[in-house]
């Protein structure tokens, strides 16, 4: 196998205009504005959906919010590697959304607010992560959504997303990052998993932050 390819299973989607889409359907915006490449689809022990960059393998492509709300958590995990929690209320529903494995720290803070389509961050490869793509899932709070794992994940496109349609059940394609985009599950957050908000890292020497496995930049 060359160094740099390898090849990959890659869900056959045929879609709209996102932006047309999100606007049709009460303000949802596409968390990744540029790309519509799913790499992996929700179910089994994946608990929500991986997005690939518009260039396979290529970190940098904008992350947005997908719906008005309140930044809950913005921070490093050790699964999910830079990530960012938003609680919504979407008519009488409490939801959170999660958008995971950014290349760099979030540009949003917990409490701020937020709008459909507002910049979280950019897609990357941090935690627990084998390959470019966001993960983003949606879940369902029974009461005030919190950020422990007593939410229930369901299927983003089923639920905001219905305009994408499959295709094909898969097609053959190279990514260029040496990587599959079948990624960590996710169908729990590890009960090992530790949790760094920025408030904690921006108080840690660079030192600090490596022993912990925060990237420092």
């Amino acid at each position: 196998m060359k160094k740099g390819l390898v090849a990959l299973t890659l869900v056959g989607l045929m879609v709209g205009s996102v932006s047309s889409f999100a606007s049709a359907n009460s303000g949802y915006s596409w968390p990744v504005p540029d790309s519509k490449r799913i790499t992996q689809k929700y179910g089994g022990a994946h608990k929500g959906i991986d997005i690939g960059g518009k260039r396979a393998g290529v970190a940098g492509d904008n992350v947005v919010s997908f719906y008005s709300g309140s930044v809950a958590r913005a921070g490093w995990s050790t699964s999910y590697g830079w990530v960012v929690y938003v609680h919504h209320k979407i008519g009488s529903k409490n939801i959170q959304s999660r958008y995971a494995h950014l290349h760099l720290s979030p540009v949003v803070s917990v409490g701020q607010a937020v709008s459909s389509g507002t910049k979280l961050g950019i897609m990357g490869n941090t935690g627990q992560s084998q390959g470019v793509h966001l993960h983003f899932e949606t879940r369902t709070c029974s009461g005030a959504c919190k950020t422990d794992n007593s939410s229930t994940p369901f299927d983003p496109l089923a639920n905001y997303f219905p305009g994408y349609k499959i295709a094909a059940s898969a097609s053959n394609i190279l990514e260029a990052d040496g990587h599959s985009a079948h990624h960590h599950d996710h169908s729990e957050v590890a009960e090992e998993e530790v949790f760094y908000s920025m408030e904690e890292i921006n108080k840690m020497t660079s030192e600090e932050r490596a022993a912990k496995g925060i990237p420092v930049k």
